[in-house]
């Protein structure tokens, strides 16, 4: 998935430009098409590269480290929070179906991150596609499987 967002990313770079620098300056976009370029190549990089960035300290790398210990993976697409005990199923969505439009808030995020997102939906990023579905302690039924 990290793979084909990051080939997207390359081989839809003069589209991002084009597209964007009607409503942004270039400065901006550089900056946010760096800011994805720099998290995905670190994300993608070698065990011994990632064990440096951790000892330096790396945003990234720590943040992605993190994440990876807060849960334990009981199954494929299933893992349990280690702290609270949710169980988190997740995948890849492949239909959306809008039952009733509704009118979204207006977003107070940074223009940088606003930016960043116009990018990951031109460059159809897949990261963007999975889904999380939290169910609560306790017991469900799915398909049979009592989890």
């Amino acid at each position: 998935m990290l793979l084909n967002d990051f080939q997207s990313l390359q081989a839809n770079q003069s589209t991002i430009f084009e597209k964007l620098e009607k409503s942004y300056s270039i400065d901006l976009i550089s900056l946010a098409y760096n800011n994805l370029y720099s998290s995905l190549e670190k994300r993608l990089s070698s065990d011994e590269t990632k064990a440096k960035l951790l000892a330096d300290k790396d945003s990234t790398i720590v943040r992605s480290q993190a994440q990876k210990d807060a849960y334990t993976h009981l199954a494929k697409g299933i893992k349990q929070h280690n702290e609270s005990k949710e169980i988190h199923v997740f995948g890849l969505c492949v239909k959306k179906t809008v039952l009733e439009a509704v009118e979204y808030k207006e977003t107070k995020s940074k223009e940088l991150t606003i930016v960043q997102n116009k990018i990951k939906k031109l460059c159809d990023f897949k990261q963007t596609k999975y889904k999380t579905f939290i169910f609560q302690q306790g017991e469900f039924k799915m398909k049979g499987i009592t989890l």
